[in-house]
């Protein structure tokens, strides 16, 4: 595990940078980064890494995901570039961060609500403003653009609009293509 760590986290250094030189070529992060390839101090903060990845019982992914996610957030915040350095991922910092990245998933989960489940007026939200638009710039009835372009909308939205039952052969010959 402490292989895929390293990897992975080359990988995400590299991508970083990438990001920031935007597409650039990060040169300085090496290509073929293994664990066999680090000096003794990287390679004894990855297997303590690794360690932590056991313990908490994350895969080195998740992991890394956690580490870099929180980094950026520190970056933001801080407004200057900063990446998680070998020595900070094997400490009790990233186990906190770790921990802080998967509370965070499970509240981002938690609040995902199915659709059938959500109000109907927040279920069509976005299709309704896209109907006002449409009908703002055209200046035109909503149901004329409802009419012209039946194909923009879900059958579920002209069905909640009670167009369904005029449109849909319009809406069904549109939507094959």
């Amino acid at each position: 595990m402490a292989n895929e760590i390293c990897v992975l986290y080359h990988e995400a250094v590299r991508a970083e940078v990438a990001t920031l030189t935007k597409g650039g070529r990060p040169n300085h992060v090496p290509r073929d980064s293994t664990l066999d390839a680090v000096d003794a101090s990287d390679r004894r903060w990855f297997i303590r890494a690794a360690a932590i990845c056991l313990q908490e019982g994350a895969d080195a992914r998740e992991f890394i995901v956690a580490q870099f996610a929180r980094w950026r957030e520190a970056s933001a915040y801080h407004k200057k570039f900063l990446i998680p350095q070998p020595h900070h991922l094997g400490k009790l910092g990233a186990r906190v961060r770790l921990l802080q990245h998967k509370a965070v998933t499970e509240v981002r989960r938690s609040r995902v609500v199915a659709i059938d489940e959500q109000p109907t007026r927040q279920r069509f939200y976005v299709e309704e403003r896209q109907l006002k638009g449409m009908a703002r710039v055209r200046r035109e009835d909503p149901a004329d653009v409802l009419a012209e372009e039946p194909e923009r909308f879900s059958r579920e939205f002209l069905v909640h609009k009670g167009v369904w039952e005029a449109l849909k052969d319009i809406w069904a010959e549109r939507t094959e293509r």
